[in-house]
């Protein structure tokens, strides 16, 4: 479920758009009632996140759990095109630094969340990029593992990679503090 949601994310992210998962009262046939999000982008519902129900499952032959999204293309389409033309700048002649950081949180945390903090964290941080997200074996119920590229550059010059080393002790510890971040050990 997490795995669907996360996938739907980066997908939007790419245009420009951020998702928001929300209980909802009108749930599709095919959903598991116990674990269904409306889809919304800037409070327009766009469709349905959720575990497929088993006896559904079970009528396609299908023995594991699945997660799937249902989403409304039109709707879509229509707010991606009235998205504001982007604005292209100039490369940056001073060379990124790149760093991984995965952590470990509670499921109930949205990865919007975390990428915001992150990106905020300090004008350094010019760059967020989801690449891994994972439950099951090696973490406890209830949490998953979100794994980010993070990139740090700076327009006047070029940064050493001890002052970046510590930008993200710092931001490692912000994100201990606000979402009880622990960083993957495995």
């Amino acid at each position: 479920y997490d795995a669907v949601k996360g996938k739907l994310e980066y997908l939007l992210e790419n245009f420009g758009l951020s998702a928001r998962f929300e209980a909802g009262e009108m749930i599709p046939e095919w959903a598991n009632k116990k674990t269904f999000a409306r889809v919304k982008i800037s409070g327009e519902e766009i469709g349905w996140a959720a575990i497929v129900d088993k006896t559904v499952l079970n009528s396609l032959g299908i023995k594991k759990e699945a997660a799937a999204a249902e989403i409304n293309f039109e709707k879509l389409v229509k707010i991606i095109l009235n998205q504001p033309a982007k604005a292209y700048e100039k490369p940056n002649k001073y060379p990124p630094l790149a760093r991984d950081l995965a952590f470990v949180i509670s499921e109930s945390i949205l990865y919007n969340d975390l990428k915001e903090e992150i990106e905020k964290f300090d004008k350094l941080v010019t760059g967020v990029e989801l690449f891994d997200v994972y439950q099951g074996k090696n973490l406890p119920a209830g949490q998953k593992s979100l794994a980010f590229h993070v990139i740090y550059s700076s327009p006047e010059r070029t940064l050493e990679s001890s002052e970046v080393d510590a930008l993200q002790e710092k931001l490692i510890t912000r994100l201990k503090e606000k979402f009880d971040a622990q960083i993957r050990n495995f």
